[in-house]
């Protein structure tokens, strides 16, 4: 909920919500033909595009789930589809994730682990809820070349798909 109001399209993130879910059904789509469900896709990631980062519920930098997901994931379609949209909404979530940074947390981000109800802001130098991941969504968006660790999020191979059925 964003000030008490149900998001319309969900939580932006790998983990839950419209990215992760767009991501594969776009490549299964594209991989069978299947036009409308691409279209369907692609509407609802540029509506994911649209959303201001700060207004999304989203609480931390990490890649699972926070500002660093959303920011690979538009970044990932603008690659697979050369969307200008995506470009620039994968440029807004980067800018985002820098502006959220602070010197206190590990490499300048906290992140939060919910401890049986109770969220913590925690330290985590791990893949999808810490600093490594950040580091890898910050140095994937330096360059246009596919990075190969997003393979184990299912986003690699998907991307891949999606790229070669473009």
């Amino acid at each position: 909920m964003i000030d008490g109001r149900a998001k319309p399209y969900g939580i932006p993130s790998w983990c839950w919500g419209d990215p992760g879910i767009t991501l594969c059904l776009l490549a299964a789509s594209r991989a069978i033909g299947w036009t409308a469900v691409e279209a369907d896709c692609l509407a609802m990631a540029r509506r994911v595009a649209a959303l201001d980062p700060a207004s999304t519920g989203l609480a931390d930098a990490s890649l699972c789930h926070g500002f660093a997901g959303g920011a690979h994931m538009l970044n990932r379609l603008f690659q697979a589809t050369e969307d200008e949209q995506f470009r620039v909404a994968a440029q807004t979530w980067i800018a985002h994730l820098l502006a959220v940074r602070n010197d206190t947390g590990l490499a300048g981000w906290w992140f939060n682990r919910d401890d049986g109800g109770i969220v913590r802001r925690v330290r985590s130098a791990g893949l999808l809820t810490g600093a490594s991941g950040v580091g890898l969504v910050l140095t994937a968006a330096t360059c246009g070349i596919p990075p190969w660790w997003d393979r184990v999020m299912v986003l690699g191979d998907a991307m891949e798909s999606v790229a070669s059925a473009c």
